[in-house]
């Protein structure tokens, strides 16, 4: 027997099934082009925005919806020069945002804990960015971040997005 669809059995079913939420977001500029912003709550993970284009051409908004039957649950709209993408929060989730515009999603499965260490990692106004005396590259930090997880962790499309914006520093060639 199916759940019925419709009324207080499917808002039942869509509270169980969140698990990502987002009640702030930060942007935090990459210096070499483009921007990371990442949704979450205290408790929960929420969602990663990175995008090839700079902040001024692309909007990150994340609403709370909160209803007495389904519960709170989060609505994030990602708007590029190219097309308005609204989604429904269930998991957490990355977004690539391509040079063009295009939006990508992909679900994850990571922690709150483990958004909270990308998070830090890449934005100079944490402890942990701060240590490594290095800001304005959070493409470059995530990079280093993912070097240390598990490979099936990280989607791999998500690693090849980051590829371009590898440590300019690890690149050797002769300057004149």
């Amino acid at each position: 027997m199916g759940i019925p669809i419709g009324g207080r059995s499917l808002a039942a079913y869509e509270r169980v099934g969140t698990t990502a939420n987002a009640d702030s977001v930060e942007h935090t500029r990459n210096l070499a082009g483009g921007f990371l912003a990442v949704g979450m709550t205290k408790d929960q993970p929420g969602f990663m925005v990175l995008s090839e284009l700079d902040q001024d051409k692309v909007e990150v908004n994340a609403t709370q919806v909160v209803n007495q039957v389904a519960g709170t649950h989060t609505v994030v709209e990602v708007q590029t020069p190219r097309d308005t993408t609204r989604i429904r929060l269930r998991g957490p989730q990355v977004m690539l945002v391509s040079e063009v515009g295009a939006l990508e999603r992909y679900e994850v499965d990571w922690t709150v804990a483990e958004f909270n260490a990308l998070r830090e990692a890449a934005d100079c106004s944490h402890e942990a960015a701060i240590k490594k005396h290095r800001c304005g590259a959070p493409f470059t930090d995530l990079q280093e971040t993912f070097a240390k997880w598990p490979g099936e962790r990280v989607p791999e499309r998500i690693r090849n997005f980051l590829e371009p914006f590898r440590d300019r520093r690890t690149h050797k060639h002769k300057h004149e």
